[in-house]
């Protein structure tokens, strides 16, 4: 490339970037300082990507080797290691803007390079594949302003930095393809940071990134066998897996650790919720600006019993127009007894809906136990970069020899159309006063703490909810516990720490006590407040709230946030850390039930607890344990009670502390435990349970099932 043709690209680098800055803010209304102030979204998974910005600015790159989130999971810090961090470089980039423009700004800021990422990475695959200019820019900006990108936005941050998408698929062309580009090693350098980059990325886009360059080889292997290109495929996968695994290794070594919590559960249930419906290419979302598109999605989300993303893979008018063009080109030339490999969009095209679709091949690996990647829709940012490119590829042949003015007034009004079509509508001046007193509310109330609390103090909120994915309780949406963290810069807050944590254990275990017990738990704790959401209570928390007051500790409404009630509490002179060995911070086996000086608790190998009809249960599959708290200081002997089936005929034996206690053949009937002894000495006994039998699972049920215990229960021998 001659410095002449390298300077008039670089221009178009420029503008095209200028162009996109100001057609997002154009399109988000990002103007005025207050604009800038507001937040795109104030809710649930938008909570957590502001807190991953906050986290990132007041720990930095750290965080990538050592996940411990020092202000949640107090009074500990929240290990994240289960629990991956995708796009680290993202995330650090974002904690820099944090400190440097304040959280919502920055927020703004990475969304719009979000956009502007997935334009010019685009533009520059394009321009490799030698498409015209103007048909690069055209089809680069209804590519980084797809619907995709916006729908994912905040709540789905990893999914809306596509800029990886397609110099994955130019990879992949290069090495299934290319003949004379590898005695050039820019094409070396290339490929190596692009691999890397996606390395760093989503698992979601390293594992179909893996899916082309084996598509590729075996390609390349089949057809020309080019030792480049197979050296080139290899070195690409090489460079991509190295990067993944070491900006992931702190969450690797976790799943490869006994002792570690999954922190977030998946089935192959999934893969048909949220799997790729081909229909949904198709369908606009319900939010639409036009009102006819706007109601067949919602005739549509009326209709699919299978909702998951429902909007999310939609293609757009000229991505529709592109996939049709696609496809149809293939399927003429399969008819014409033309159809080949190359090119290889149709091809591709065809393998990303085999694989990702309810039923596909995804599916089928999930029911194979590889259930991680469920959400197969969100490679239809896949199918919208192939579509553009072959229809950017077939538009430059055509146009040739056309003017650039003739072919503007060709591609112009489609371009307009096409974003026009794409973008959302202008949330209203009311919803974007709302999302900015939100996060102005957050900042009042926090400012407020800490200025009536000493640096660093600790917080416990009530209700005690596990992290990430607890839902709503009531009147309160899931991650609501994380905006007075975003709203500070100090103070520490129990919330946050991954479910089956000791931090979160030991904090669902204090939120069940009685209010007297609860505060004299958290003040030997050092916790110096408990805040409490009234909206995820009955009648407001009334009952909750009368209770400390009549110990001596009135709640009064937090100013800024008057839904929270906020207690001080007189945190111990000896304060230290709750032993995390203690048994009595572990589930209990019914969780309605309450801790006493004889407790029986739920630990490895159990599912949730179940009721019905007054009765309650757990199910196991091969192997649980069951702790017995004897908090009475002497040994005691317990009579336990209930009943035990099994799924299959087989052997249930009880080993209690390490020592057999009793076995139990099962033909087909349930097996009453009544009369069976236990002589558990003071502090914390185990009582193991191994069945020795085929597992089973139900019908609509995901769980591998062994045996279950219903109604345990024990009387002590006095």
């Amino acid at each position: 490339m001659s410095p002449a043709i390298f300077r008039r690209e670089g221009l178009r680098v420029l503008l095209l970037a200028a162009a996109a800055a100001l057609i997002w803010m154009t399109a988000t209304n990002r103007w005025t300082a207050t604009d800038w102030a507001t937040p795109a979204a104030y809710n649930v998974d938008a909570l957590e990507t502001l807190a991953r910005f906050q986290v990132s600015a007041e720990q930095g790159a750290s965080l990538i080797w050592s996940p411990e989130i020092r202000r949640l999971g107090a009074p500990w810090a929240a290990d994240w290691s289960a629990y991956p961090l995708p796009d680290a470089p993202w995330y650090w980039l974002a904690g820099r803007l944090v400190n440097l423009l304040g959280l919502i700004p920055a927020s703004n800021v990475m969304l719009l390079l979000a956009h502007v990422g997935a334009v010019l990475a685009f533009y520059l695959c394009a321009r490799a594949l030698r498409h015209r200019p103007i048909v690069a820019i055209d089809a680069a900006l209804i590519f980084g302003f797809c619907h995709s990108i916006f729908h994912r936005g905040l709540s789905h941050h990893s999914f809306a930095l596509a800029f990886s998408v397609p110099p994955a698929l130019l990879v992949a062309w290069w090495i299934g393809g290319g003949r004379q580009l590898w005695n050039k090693r820019r094409y070396w350098i290339a490929t190596g940071a692009i691999a890397a980059v996606i390395g760093t990325g989503s698992p979601y886009f390293v594992f179909l990134f893996f899916q082309l360059l084996a598509l590729a080889l075996a390609y390349q292997w089949f057809t020309a066998r080019r030792q480049d290109n197979l050296l080139a495929g290899a070195t690409a996968f090489a460079a991509c897996l190295a990067v993944f695994a070491l900006f992931n290794a702190a969450s690797l070594h976790a799943a490869l650790t006994s002792g570690q919590p999954a922190a977030i559960a998946r089935n192959y249930a999934g893969t048909e919720v949220y799997g790729l419906k081909p229909i949904e290419l198709f369908l606009p979302p319900d939010t639409h600006r036009w009102d006819f598109a706007a109601d067949l999605g919602r005739t549509y989300g009326s209709f699919t019993q299978l909702p998951g993303e429902i909007s999310a893979p939609y293609q757009g008018i000229i991505g529709i127009g592109a996939l049709l063009l696609m496809f149809g080109a293939f399927a003429g030339r399969l008819l014409r007894g033309q159809a080949g490999l190359r090119p290889a969009h149709a091809p591709l095209g065809l393998w990303i809906i085999g694989f990702a679709m309810v039923g596909g091949l995804n599916s089928l690996l999930a029911f194979g136990g590889l259930d991680h990647f469920r959400a197969g829709n969100r490679y239809s940012i896949h199918l919208l970069a192939l579509a553009l490119f072959f229809a950017g590829g077939w538009a430059s042949r055509v146009t040739r020899t056309w003017s650039t003015g003739r072919i503007c007034a060709l591609v112009l009004p489609l371009v307009l159309l096409g974003l026009w079509d794409q973008m959302p509508k202008r949330p209203s001046a009311a919803t974007r006063a709302a999302l900015h007193a939100a996060a102005l509310a957050d900042r009042t109330a926090g400012n407020y703490l800490e200025s009536q609390l000493p640096p660093g103090a600790h917080i416990f909120q009530l209700p005690a909810t596990v992290f990430p994915e607890a839902g709503p309780r009531g009147g309160m949406s899931d991650y609501e516990h994380l905006r007075l963290f975003l709203g500070t810069t100090t103070l520490r807050f129990a919330h946050g720490a991954l479910a089956g944590s000791t931090a979160q254990l030991w904090a669902a275990h204090a939120a069940s006590l009685p209010v007297r017990n609860l505060v004299q738990e958290l003040e030997q704790a050092g916790f110096a407040a408990l805040l409490i959401d009234r909206r995820a209570y009955p009648q407001d928390a009334a009952d909750l709230i009368r209770g400390l007051q009549a110990t001596g500790y009135p709640a009064a409404a937090l100013p800024g946030r008057p839904e929270l009630s906020l207690i001080r509490l007189r945190p111990s002179d000896r304060s230290a850390l709750p032993d995390p060995d203690r048994m009595d911070i572990q589930p209990l086996w019914q969780p309605t039930d309450m801790p006493g000086a004889l407790s029986l608790h739920a630990l490895e190998g159990w599912f949730a607890a179940e009721t019905a009809d007054g009765r309650h249960w757990r199910w196991a599959g091969k192997q649980a344990t069951l702790g017995i708290a004897n908090e009475t200081g002497a040994p005691h002997t317990l009579v336990l009670s209930g009943n035990v089936q099994t799924v299959s005929p087989g052997r249930l034996v009880l080993r209690l502390n390490g020592v057999e206690v009793r076995r139990y053949d099962f033909a087909r009937e349930p097996v009453r435990l009544d009369g069976l002894e236990l002589r558990v000495p003071a502090g914390p006994s185990l009582l193991e349970w191994r069945f020795e039998g085929r597992l089973a699972r139900a019908r609509g049920d995901p769980r591998e099932l062994g045996f279950q215990v219903t109604d345990l229960a024990f009387d002590p021998v006095h």
